[in-house]
Order: C-alpha cells, then sequence, then structure tokens
C-alpha cells in the first residue's frame, strides 16, 4: 500500500509532482476511473487525516522524568538569623531584668557606701538622730519612721533630704509636735548633712513595710 508523503507538519504535498498528481489520483479513485499506469486502484488510498510523521521518533517518544528543582535555602537561613536574634533580645531582656532586681533605684551621684556609712555612724551617734526616729530609722513617739517611702513635706529625695537636714522641720509641721533642730542636735557641717541625708535614702529606697508597733510615715 502506498501512501501519499506528508512533510513535518503532517500536510500533502510537501514531495514536488505528488502534490499536482493528489487531486487526480482523488478523482479517479472516487469515480472508478483507471489510475495512471504503474498505480493500481487499490494502492490509491487516501491518507488518514491524523497521521503525522514523528520526525525524532527517538526523542519525542522517550517516556521523561520530572525532575524537581531544590528549594533555595533562603528560608532555613532567615530562620536562623530570626532565631538568634529573638534569643539575643531575650538574653538582653533577662539581663535587664537582673540588673534591675539588684538595683531597683539608681543611686544618686552623692550616694555611695562611703557616704552611707559614715551617715550610719552619724545618724546613731553624734548627730543623735536615732533619738527621735529610732533604731535604723523605724520611728518612735518622737519621730516618724523613714523607711516606708512615704514623706510629708517634698518627694523624699536625696536632694531634697539635704535641705531638710540643713533647715530641720518646725514643732508646728512636724507629725509629733516635736521640732527637728536644724544640722542635727549636734551642729553638723555639710559634708556631715550630705552623709546623712545618704544614709536615710539609703534605708528608704527601695521603700520598707512599716514597723508593726507604730506605722508612721517619715517626714
Amino acid at each position: 500500500m502506498m501512501r501519499t508523503p506528508f512533510n513535518r507538519q503532517g500536510r500533502a504535498g510537501a514531495v514536488p509532482g505528488v502534490q499536482r498528481r493528489v487531486p487526480e489520483l482523488v478523482a479517479r479513485h472516487q469515480h472508478g476511473t483507471p489510475a495512471s499506469p504503474g498505480i493500481a486502484p487499490a494502492e490509491l488510498q487516501l491518507p488518514d487525516p491524523a497521521f503525522r510523521v514523528n520526525p525524532f521518533p527517538s526523542v519525542l517518544s522517550a517516556p521523561r522524568k520530572m525532575v524537581l528543582p531544590l528549594p533555595p535555602l533562603r528560608w532555613p537561613r532567615r530562620m536562623a538569623i530570626v532565631a538568634l536574634m529573638l534569643g539575643l533580645m531575650l538574653f538582653l531582656l533577662a539581663l535587664t531584668a537582673l540588673s534591675a532586681q539588684e538595683h531597683p533605684y539608681p543611686r544618686p551621684a552623692g550616694v555611695t557606701d562611703s557616704s552611707i556609712a559614715w551617715g550610719e555612724d552619724l545618724f546613731h551617734g553624734s548627730a543623735n538622730c536615732v533619738g527621735c526616729h529610732g533604731e535604723g530609722g523605724r520611728g518612735t513617739e518622737r519621730g516618724p519612721n523613714l523607711t516606708g517611702g512615704v514623706w510629708f513635706h517634698g518627694p523624699g529625695t536625696y536632694e531634697w533630704l539635704i535641705q531638710q537636714v540643713i533647715h530641720g522641720v518646725p514643732a508646728s509641721k512636724s507629725v509629733s509636735g516635736d521640732a527637728m533642730p536644724m544640722r542635727g542636735w549636734v551642729p553638723m557641717n555639710n559634708s556631715d548633712v550630705a552623709a546623712v541625708a545618704a544614709y536615710v535614702w539609703s534605708i528608704s529606697h527601695p521603700p520598707q513595710p512599716p514597723p508593726k508597733e507604730k506605722p508612721v510615715p517619715g517626714n
């Protein structure tokens, strides 16, 4: 059986001569007319319209394997960076909380360990502050508690405490009705006054609960 040559697009007439004879061969086959010499009527078979010539049978007919590309390593790197940043932030927060627990109230410039120790000696010694404010500044009937962080006459800052010790408290403004003498019972110089104020600031920062016997706030 003879097939009409086709081109790569599957259309007849790719070979010169055959394209010119196809209409004649089709007409003779339909009307029963004998074909041209050398071509039998039985051999005049029309090509299948769905027939297509595969010019590369070994390439197109071979099964293909789909290979997916590996994902780039961007997300793991980003996640690692984010985890590192979160860990650093948590470490800084923990360090800040730890430092805040150790020093919840930052000390003023004049409040040092030496000034606090010096002021404690004066408070319980020559200045005789303990006579009214009691041991450790916890208060007595003659003087109020200085450790509660509650003040009637000012904010309770270190600078304000210095001014309170210098100028004293008159009896009309005192909680107990007894006056607080200027610069203590034994007059103190400015350095001693600053040391006593440093000690009073240290026992009131942070504030302590009032004593059970007599919860009296500080001046």
